[in-house]
């Protein structure tokens, strides 16, 4: 039963991320809590960074809808990886060498949210007046 929840659930986010409505507050936690299995956990991340290259594009564009987003899968990545070390050893074991070691990601993203905070917040002051 729990993994008939879980899977509606993650449908549930992959439909409300999909068409950028305000995500439900328990998609949300389970997104970015800690994950009960390091596939859970690889199966976000993927998701997350496949929604953050469609958006960048757009973003890069101008689009605020696509920059509001952005910004806010980045930050979920942040949360998701700060409350996941535990995959860390597994993470660089299948990411490292096409991507990044788990912490130098991290740093990615936060320096990223750092960086962007400025556009960040101007994106979702004008997302808000959609």
């Amino acid at each position: 039963m729990n993994k008939v929840k879980n899977t509606f659930l993650i449908m549930g986010l992959v439909a409300t991320s999909l068409v950028h409505a305000n995500a439900d507050p328990e998609l949300e936690k389970l997104m970015v809590t800690e994950h009960k299995t390091y596939k859970d956990f690889k199966e976000n991340f993927q998701f997350i960074v496949g929604m953050m290259g469609k958006e960048g594009s757009g973003a890069s564009d101008g689009n605020i809808s696509d920059s509001h987003w952005f910004c806010v899968h980045n930050q979920q990545l942040i949360k998701m990886f700060t409350n996941n070390q535990k995959y860390k050893k597994q993470f660089n074991q299948e990411f490292s060498q096409e991507l990044y070691p788990f912490d130098d990601a991290l740093k990615g993203f936060q320096k990223f949210d750092q960086d962007q905070k400025e556009t960040c917040e101007t994106a979702q002051v004008e997302y808000d007046k959609i």
